[in-house]
């Protein structure tokens, strides 16, 4: 039987606790995304540091999403609806009034018209009987 060694971040000397660090930052800003707080750096950090040998399940990624989630800054996040460019009637209707990207501006006037195409065959049908 072998014996799984947990290796513990006191443990580990100033060079390895360093290039574990960088390591560990990069993984960050792969998971992190834009607008997140100092504080989430940090409390990623410990997190890792917790168990600085073991890899990163699927299941823990979505775990550190969330908790950046919570860390986010929102007036740090760009507006997405400020980004696009509108040239369409439709969509500078979408953006200024509904504040939708131009996908969904799109997606809502598509809705709407099988609403109101479902709402006229519902109406003939009912007409004709």
């Amino acid at each position: 039987m072998s014996a799984v060694h947990i290796t513990h971040w006191e443990d580990l000397d100033p060079e390895t606790r360093e290039a574990l660090d960088t390591i560990f930052l990069a993984e960050f800003e792969a998971l992190a995304g834009p607008g997140v707080r100092e504080s989430a750096v940090e409390e990623y950090l410990r997190y890792r540091h917790e168990r600085p040998a073991a890899q990163i399940t699927t299941y823990e990624q979505g775990q550190i999403r969330r908790m950046m989630r919570r860390l986010r800054d929102p007036t740090a996040v760009p507006d997405p609806v400020e980004q696009e460019d509108h040239v369409d009637a439709v969509e500078r209707f979408g953006a200024n009034r509904l504040h939708l990207t131009n996908t969904g501006t799109y997606v809502v006037v598509l809705f709407a018209h099988l609403y109101v195409g479902l709402l006229a065959v519902l109406l003939w049908i009912l007409l004709r009987s």
